[in-house]
């Protein structure tokens, strides 16, 4: 579809910075776009998709995205109309682990082992920009 197409346009984006489509119809194939966006785009750091149709598959395709993703600071999936199962839950707490750069997501999780998790990691990559941040004003004062 032309949607899925100007999705994948950000693949080669190297200006966009923050993309906002919360209410817009984005369902899971839109969705998949995105991860495939996310595992190839080093520019975008925010991206919101709250307050759409994504389930299950579209949950774990952008789950894959951002496990290779090392510049979105922000992802926004609240809201979403339909239910995505806890294996997707899961699957999303395994990308943030292991994603260093993510520092918010806003999500409505039943998973309390899922939002424990990724609470955990969010917080571990608050802590490590802090510390970047306190280092490099030190190297700046000094």
């Amino acid at each position: 579809s032309n949607s899925t197409l100007a999705s994948l346009s950000f693949c080669r984006n190297v200006r966009v910075e923050r993309v906002e489509m919360s209410n817009a119809m984005v369902n899971d194939r839109l969705a998949e776009a995105w991860g495939a966006v996310l595992r190839s785009n080093s520019t975008l750091t925010s991206l919101n998709l709250e307050s759409n149709t994504i389930t299950t598959s579209g949950i774990e395709a952008l789950a894959s995205g951002l496990r290779c993703n090392s510049t979105l600071r922000e992802l926004k999936l609240s809201n979403q109309a339909l239910n995505f199962t806890q294996g997707a839950e899961e699957c999303l707490a395994d990308a943030v682990e292991a994603n260093s750069a993510l520092i918010r997501l806003s999500i409505d999780l039943r998973s309390l082992h899922a939002r424990t998790r990724i609470f955990k990691s969010l917080q571990r990559n608050q802590d490590a920009r802090r510390l970047l941040r306190t280092a490099s004003q030190q190297l700046g004062a000094a």
